[in-house]
């Protein structure tokens, strides 16, 4: 498969199914500096996923997508845009996994529009912002600053952590590359600013079946998350970046609270 493009305003958002185009596939996305398309698609089609009709989809500046110096790159437009998309493309009820920024994106994508979401598969979406790593660093700039010379930084020291070992910055590193540094920065400060409601409350408020992933090596597992009706599940073994670093583990929890949700339909007929 290769990719498909949604045209917007200020610039166009990136997709890919992995089998034919569907009503109700698996809806992936990604977080911040990183791509559905070229760190997900690729990794699910060599765990129990595969068979998975799954919709990749690359938010504007990330990835395959492209973003002009206009677009605002905020978590809101990028919900905004993917509901267009998954309207155009006729898919709703559908079960969304998103990691990290995608998360919180996809947090709120569901409470804007609940008909394109029937499950919640979040994979450590950004809660409090203290617990904020790369979208911290990020914004400690000014935009100026970071588009000139944090971005070359931060390039330039996941290449380090790469050149060390890292798993994960060696699957981030080609990603950070291809991000749109100004839509980098705004979408990192847009997930730090403070909302009305916050993410946890969004969190709490989801009337869709929703379950948290969190690696068992991740700092967010010592977050103490104690959320009414949120289901909790660790990947073992894994940090932040759960799908690089433990596919088949991540692959098997997402395949298990997929085929929850169709017997769920099922039964309610």
């Amino acid at each position: 498969m290769t990719p498909s493009f949604h045209k917007l305003n200020h610039g166009q958002m990136a997709y890919q199914w992995s089998h034919d185009p569907c009503t109700n596939p698996l809806v992936v996305l990604h977080g911040l500096g990183d791509s559905a398309i070229n760190t997900y698609a690729p990794r699910f089609a060599n765990t129990v996923l595969k068979d998975t009709p799954a919709l990749f989809i690359d938010f504007p500046g990330f990835g395959e997508g492209s973003a002009d110096i206009h677009y605002p790159a905020s978590i809101e437009a990028m919900a905004t845009d993917v509901a267009t998309l998954l309207g155009e493309l006729h898919v709703h009820s559908t079960t969304v996994f998103a990691h990290s920024m995608g998360a919180n994106v996809a947090l709120i994508l569901a409470e804007d529009n609940p008909q394109l979401v029937s499950q919640l598969v979040l994979a450590e979406p950004l809660l409090q912002r203290e617990q904020s790593v790369l979208a911290a660093g990020i914004a400690k700039h000014s935009e100026e600053s970071f588009v000139a010379r944090g971005y070359k930084m931060l390039v330039r020291a996941t290449s380090l952590q790469a050149h060390r070992g890292d798993v994960a910055a060696m699957a981030f590193l080609p990603t950070l590359r291809m991000a749109n540094p100004t839509t980098l920065y705004r979408s990192a400060v847009s997930l730090l600013i403070a909302r009305e409601p916050g993410f946890p409350t969004l969190l709490q408020n989801q009337k869709q079946h929703t379950t948290l992933l969190i690696g068992g090596k991740s700092e967010a597992s010592t977050a103490n998350i104690e959320i009414d009706g949120i289901r909790v599940e660790i990947v073992p073994n894994a940090g932040h970046f759960m799908m690089v670093e433990q596919a088949d583990a991540t692959a098997c929890a997402i395949l298990n609270l997929v085929n929850g949700r169709i017997m769920r339909e099922f039964r309610n007929g």
